[in-house]
């Protein structure tokens, strides 16, 4: 599997960047979770990730980023389960859908919730970054959350296909180690590359007026 990038000091203006935090629910990184990790070296994946992205969500606050929380739900009915067999998970307005208390979403922070693996099909997710003032070609949108070769690949591509720049810290997503291979073989393919960078939190830094995407094209 590729090593994790470590990255090599990316710099970025908080007023023109924006944190999505993608399906960081009790389903999928919690105890009691019906897609919680079966093996001891999932779980303790997703115990690292929690911490990690505690404290990523947290200096972002601190920084004074615009926060998206993107809500994963189901209905009883979803086509998913009552008419391809898939188990009933992430149930709207039960625990398991809930986005995980360490990172609980702030009054003033906004939540897409979608019924899909693609966030760009809610209706509320163009109109949030319109009213967010989030623009094409001008932010830097860093996605975090899971899973790292599903809904958070899809939101990757979503934005890269509208001309957001932007910025994935690797060790903020969850999911598989097969997973995050992928993950990180896609983004270095020049389809991907150009628009694109992969990053450690811990090297991302924000300053007013930075040059955007300093490090564009450390991979």
């Amino acid at each position: 599997m590729p090593e994790r990038p470590k990255g090599k000091g990316l710099t970025l203006d908080p007023a023109h960047s924006v944190l999505v935090v993608v399906d960081v629910e009790n389903e999928f990184v919690k105890p009691g979770g019906k897609m919680y990790p079966e093996t001891p070296k999932g779980r303790e994946r997703a115990r690292k990730f929690i911490g990690r992205i505690q404290k990523f969500v947290q200096r972002c606050r601190e920084n004074n980023l615009r926060i998206i929380f993107i809500d994963s739900i189901r209905s009883a009915d979803a086509p998913e389960s009552r008419i391809f067999g898939r188990y009933q998970r992430l149930l709207e307005g039960t625990w398991h859908s809930a986005i995980i208390d360490e990172i609980k979403p702030l009054p003033t922070e906004m939540v897409v919730p979608k019924r899909c693996h693609d966030c760009f099909v809610a209706p509320l997710m163009e109109k949030t970054l319109e009213e967010m003032a989030i623009r094409p070609l001008v932010d830097t949108v860093i996605v975090t959350g899971g899973a790292n070769g599903g809904c958070a690949y899809d939101a990757i591509i979503g934005f890269t296909q509208r001309y957001y720049r932007v910025v994935v810290p690797v060790d903020c997503t969850y999911g598989s180690e097969e997973g995050e291979k992928f993950l990180m073989q896609q983004m270095a393919d020049p389809a991907y590359s150009y628009i694109t960078t992969l990053a450690d939190s811990e090297s991302i830094r924000f300053e007013p007026a930075a040059v955007h995407m300093a490090a564009m094209g450390a991979h």
